[in-house]
């Protein structure tokens, strides 16, 4: 079942693995029912857990290295300084000396498809990175939060976290005003390519990263012609840089086939942006495949 892109997955759907040792219990995000609410307080522990544990971690520090590095520099629109295109803080050395001091930074995060994270596992390791990366890169702007399965209780315990709540389904259509990274992990292919069609030209692909499912393992997938001409996923072609965040393994199912997604200016995106869009018709293209 889809919602705007959004995986929905029913209590009859889950599916539990006992962890081996050393591993964080883990189920895959959006996993349960809001049937199956638990309390704020709950929700927040999970989030002060899930926390704590990705901190003891140098996977933690190696992936805020990588968003760091993907940062444009920040101007005063949002956008690089001079109303040209972003220039992102690539290829240094010491992300500390290199990252928010030299004005490199994202204005905004938006999350979409965390998932049901006061249930713990993935999810709330997930919700846990999105908070981490806020602070690490000293976001000046809103972390906002959407996904439709969230249940009260878990979106009071977000509020309470710092996220800020986005009130309708957007289907991933938010055109980036400031520079903005998209953290959507696992979620469905028209999603991503929703927020691309919403930012479809230089000055904005340029001054916004995504974190989510390889866009490279989609295109290698076989698209109908139709998907092909729609899905902006598949239009971009190698008009991306990927790059995987590196393997997380005490909980795989959180974070595997994760990538790292920017869009630096070049002759080639320029010409490719400038030719416009099909039509988005939908259909099976809500799918992961």
């Amino acid at each position: 079942m889809e919602e705007g892109g959004f995986t929905l997955v029913t209590k009859s759907s889950k599916m539990r693995a006992r962890p081996r040792k050393g591993e964080v219990a883990c189920m895959p995000s959006s996993s349960s029912s809001a049937d199956d609410d638990v309390t704020m307080e709950t929700c927040l522990a999970r989030i002060k857990e899930a926390r704590s544990h990705l901190a003891s971690t140098q996977w933690l520090t190696s992936v805020k290295g990588m968003v760091t590095d993907s940062a444009p520099q920040r101007g005063t629109s949002g956008y690089a300084a001079g109303g040209g295109a972003a220039v992102a803080c690539s290829g240094v050395l010491n992300h500390a000396e290199a990252g928010v001091e030299d004005g490199c930074t994202f204005h905004d995060i938006v999350c979409y498809g965390v998932g049901h994270f006061g249930h713990g596992g993935a999810s709330a390791l997930q919700a846990a990175l999105a908070l981490e990366l806020r602070e690490s890169l000293a976001i000046a702007g809103d972390l906002l939060l959407f996904d439709p399965v969230l249940s009260p209780n878990e979106r009071a315990a977000a509020v309470s976290c710092g996220f800020t709540m986005i009130d309708q389904n957007e289907t991933g259509l938010r055109n980036a005003k400031v520079s903005t990274l998209f953290f959507m992990p696992h979620c469905g292919r028209r999603l991503y390519s929703n927020v691309l069609r919403a930012n479809w030209t230089p000055e904005a692909l340029s001054s916004l990263a995504i974190l989510g499912n390889s866009f490279s393992a989609y295109r290698v997938r076989m698209l109908s012609p139709r998907k092909q001409e729609c899905c902006c996923v598949s239009r971009l072609g190698d008009q991306v840089i990927e790059q995987a965040l590196p393997l997380y393994p005490f909980a795989q199912a959180a974070f595997n086939d994760t990538c790292l997604h920017t869009f630096p200016p070049s002759p080639g995106l320029e010409r490719l942006l400038g030719e416009g869009l099909s039509e988005d018709r939908g259909g099976d293209d809500h799918g992961w495949c």
